[in-house]
């Protein structure tokens, strides 16, 4: 498995969820100063062998869309807890995030599990898609994401909520940190 920003963030969750980079080293059956170096992205890829381990304790969806056959998955709080991450993703195109509220019912619902595309900004998407945007924190407010329908109004970008009482707004390229378009939705959980 190529080790890029999305697999890193992967493991240091559940680094996190073990109680440090040593514990998943030890419950994995890995040598912890090798979990250290994938940690620390010092080495360029994870072997099968100890991905096959590994993944028992990571978040990961398989999906045939992906070029990748397997992807974590990034929870939206995390998202918003760092809104920069995405940009520092070591390149990876695809991603797969678990939605978080009823931010494009019935469509996309709270848990769902979505593929997502980066693209450079809002012109490099079509009209009409599903993209998920990342803005950039305002002053003292902390950065939001949204999974919303781009539509274009008198050359402005919009963003459409696809249930009637929904909200929409205007969005410029300024404001956004990163966006990407919705490819599928894998599941419902």
């Amino acid at each position: 498995m190529k080790l890029d920003g999305t697999v890193i963030r992967a493991l240091l969750s559940a680094a996190e969820r073990c109680g440090g980079a040593v514990n998943l080293g030890r419950r994995a059956g890995i040598d912890p100063s090798c979990i250290s170096r994938y940690l620390r992205g010092k080495v360029g890829s994870v072997s099968d062998g100890n991905w096959e381990k590994l993944r028992v304790f990571l978040q990961t969806v398989s999906c045939d869309v992906c070029r990748e056959k397997t992807l974590p998955v990034i929870e939206w709080r995390e998202l918003l807890k760092d809104p920069g991450q995405l940009m520092r993703n070591g390149g990876v195109e695809d991603l797969v995030l678990r939605a978080q509220d009823l931010q494009m019912a019935p469509q996309i619902c709270d848990r769902d599990l979505i593929v997502v595309h980066q693209k450079e900004n809002l012109k490099a998407v079509p009209e009409n898609k599903i993209i998920v945007a990342v803005f950039k924190p305002v002053r003292e407010s902390s950065g939001r994401a949204v999974c919303k329908r781009l539509r274009r109004i008198n050359g402005d970008c919009w963003l459409f909520s696809d249930e009637p009482q929904g909200v929409f707004f205007p969005a410029g390229n300024e404001e956004i940190l990163w966006v990407g378009v919705v490819l599928r939705k894998i599941c419902e959980l």
